[in-house]
């Protein structure tokens, strides 16, 4: 009974082994890292349905966000304004909202039932130029801090990955003096408290360096090192060399190195691995090589010549071995990773490919050519489908037999790698979108209706609104306004998520309240916009100047023009722009010439009204005419003298300050009685400008 008891225990403990080198799975409720599960494989276990609609949208605030995480049928990102969701899957329901980050770049974030894990580096600025590194651990349930671990002098940290009862990151720091690598690690924490299991370093390298990621047993972790060295160069400048990355496997349990391997002498870079049963299966990329040398061990093509290629190489786990590579001219894989399905390995390439290859990298079952240099994002499986982001936004569903790409929906700008989370496919874009086969495909407008406000007779305004359709079908239409102050374009439905734009024009409507509706008929059925619109009508623009009304007379060769208007409002003064200030206040110093001057000020709001004032300006600087019956020197021989004169018209004359009436035709006449035998009288002319001519006359007087 003992000795059948051992051998079952034995046979337990066995099975149990195979079980943690294996990798298993992603569980339909469970996605962990970027693709899924430690092993990166990428795959679920599920079958999925083509015929699914759209569930539910979630509209979050920032524009791009992590990779998406998921427990038991609930969502976790973050996105880029640094705030932490828990969304449901059932509905899209919000469970809670916390800002947890500020000015750190989020580099990945991990999830088990306990936590999640997000790890995040300084973001730099011209005023902040340190370099340190993070990880923090948030209550699932609550979004709280359960711990943070801070690493200074770090320039690079991998995201994190939950494997068993650690939680690994890599980390790199680097000397922003010499730009030379100083030291990777690998680090094992606990996943409650955020104390240090083991450190294991790699002097002069980096684990964490371009995009790269863990990967992850209960019993290995494999990490990417690189070594950077740098050299001055001409004219002052820095020369960054790069050594070949190299692939390490340490043991999960303590750190160990277990091997390190460089797959080969190229300056190749690699996607992150992923692993299946004794084997991982990597990545490289030889870019344009310009020389000769050998391809990667196992086989390949040399890496000479000017095309790029690609390779997947098929790696012993244990040692670190390559056994198998396949080469792929003319192909670039970039970062991304072989996803390990049930029946083939599947990968995408950023050249618009998707490959379907056997696991003994001796045959190529099918490829599809889906667009070239679009966006893309990682191949996602299940039992039946692939699914990826690509067409520049577009969820594509793809059948794993033949490559048929079964749906499309756009998603749009920065579409993320798509998760499969029970029944449901979640994946970002201008929002988090879930597909789901029990989702009823509906007809909806965002918004439902347009509210202008209120606008400035005679302009126009542009509001944006979304027709979209949550099935999987693609629909047609039109889009017709009915009413003919109201433009809508395009005209045309040709997509399941169409963005149109609605114009209204009030030159043609009078102050007041106005109700619009645009039309969208399609094949599905129709919807109606509501369109509001207040037109109003502002008061008069102000324009008040220092000049007095009718026609202003100067003898000044220069006019100091002072005016005041709304504030900010462009003034033109006889072709000279100038604009008020925050008063509505301007000046301006005008040149006349002599003569007729005609002033002209135009003064335009910003909202379009405008106002015109005309003035004429009449500089003078002669003196008037002044004609007299008198001599500068007279001899009376009497006291009395009639003065009799001409000067123009609209001139006033004083003789000796004594004011004298004028004609309209400037004639002029003053008896003037003399007091003393001798007297000067002072006769002045002055015109409309202000010109003098003076005139003095002597007078004596001898009487008999």
């Amino acid at each position: 009974m003992i000795k059948k008891f051992v051998s079952l225990l034995i046979c337990f403990i066995t099975i149990l082994s195979i079980s943690t080198t294996f990798a298993t799975p992603t569980t339909p409720e469970v996605w962990n890292s970027n693709k899924g599960n430690p092993a990166n494989t990428g795959y679920v276990d599920k079958e999925t349905s083509e015929k699914v609609g759209l569930k539910w949208k979630y509209f979050f605030t920032g524009d791009m966000i992590s990779n998406i995480v998921a427990f038991e049928r609930t969502i976790y990102f973050i996105d880029r304004n640094g705030f932490l969701y828990s969304v449901s899957e059932k509905d899209g329901s919000e469970n809670y909202k916390k800002r947890i980050e500020t000015d750190r770049e989020i580099t990945g974030i991990d999830i088990d039932s306990d936590n999640i894990y997000v790890t995040t580096t300084t973001r730099m600025t011209r005023r902040n130029t340190t370099q340190s590194v993070r990880i923090s651990a948030y209550s699932r349930l609550t979004g709280e801090l359960s711990w943070k671990v801070d690493y200074g002098d770090t320039a690079f940290i991998t995201p994190p990955l939950k494997v068993g009862e650690s939680v690994f990151i890599g980390l790199g720091k680097l000397d922003l003096t010499t730009m030379k690598t100083k030291q990777g690690s690998l680090v094992s924490l606990n996943p409650k408290t955020g104390s240090e299991n083991f450190s294991t370093n790699i002097e002069e390298e980096a684990l964490a360096f371009m995009n790269s990621s863990l990967t992850g047993t209960n019993e290995v972790i494999l990490a990417q090192t690189i070594k950077i060295t740098s050299e001055g160069g001409g004219g002052g400048r820095m020369r960054m060399n790069m050594s070949p990355p190299k692939l390490v496997a340490f043991s999960a349990l303590t750190g160990k190195i277990l091997w390190q391997e460089t797959p080969t002498e190229e300056n190749m870079r690699f996607g992150t691995p992923s692993i299946k049963g004794e084997y991982l299966y990597l990545t490289e990329n030889a870019g344009f090589a310009m020389g000769g040398g050998g391809g990667p061990p196992g086989g390949g093509p040399p890496g000479g010549g000017r095309e790029p290629t690609s390779w997947i190489l098929k790696i012993e786990l244990k040692t670190g071995k390559v056994v198998k590579s396949m080469s792929f001219k003319n192909e670039m894989f970039g970062s991304f990773s072989p996803t390990l399905a049930n029946d083939a390995i599947y990968i995408n390439s950023f050249t618009g490919n998707i490959y379907s290859i056997s696991y003994e990298l001796d045959k190529i079952y099918w490829t599809k050519r889906l667009n070239r240099f679009s966006q893309l994002s990682e191949l996602i499986s299940s039992k039946n489908f692939l699914y990826t982001a690509i067409y520049d936004g577009y969820l594509n569903c793809i059948s794993k037999s033949t490559g048929t790409v079964r749906f499309q929906y756009r998603v749009g700008k920065n579409a993320g790698t798509p998760v499969i989370i029970g029944d449901s496919v979640i994946i970002s874009g201008e929002a988090i979108y879930c597909f789901s086969a029990d989702a009823e495909p509906v007809l909806i407008l965002e918004p439902s209706s347009l509210s202008f406000g209120e606008v400035l007779k005679g302009n126009t305004k542009q509001l944006s609104f979304k027709v979209i359709y949550t099935g999987l079908e693609t629909i047609n239409g039109k889009v017709t306004s009915l009413q003919n102050w109201l433009l809508v374009k395009p005209k045309d439905v040709t997509s399941n998520m169409q963005t149109f734009f609605a114009e209204v024009n009030t030159t043609n409507l009078t102050a007041g309240e106005f109700e619009g509706e645009i039309l969208v008929e399609t094949n599905i059925g129709e919807k109606r916009v509501k369109i509001y619109l207040t037109v109003y009508e502002p008061p008069p623009l102000k324009l008040n100047v220092n000049l007095p009304e009718g026609e202003v007379f100067t003898n000044k060769k220069a006019l100091s023009i002072v005016g005041e208007t709304e504030p900010f409002t462009d003034v033109d003064i006889c072709g000279l722009k100038i604009k008020s200030d925050q008063r509505g206040s301007f000046s301006h110093n005008l040149k006349l010439k002599e003569g007729l001057n005609e002033i002209l000020i135009n003064v335009f709001s910003i909202d379009g009204r405008s106002k015109e004032l005309k003035k004429i300006v009449i500089l003078d600087t002669i003196p008037p005419l002044l004609q007299l019956n008198l001599s500068k020197i007279n001899i009376l021989t009497e006291k009395k003298i009639k003065i009799i004169g001409k000067t123009e018209p609209d001139s006033s004359v004083k003789v000796n300050d004594e004011l004298v009436e004028v004609k309209e035709d400037g004639t002029f006449e003053k008896d003037y009685v003399v007091n003393d035998e001798y007297e000067i009288i002072t006769i002045i002319a002055t015109d409309k400008t202000m010109n003098n001519t003076e005139f003095k006359a002597e007078i004596y007087v001898k009487t008999p």
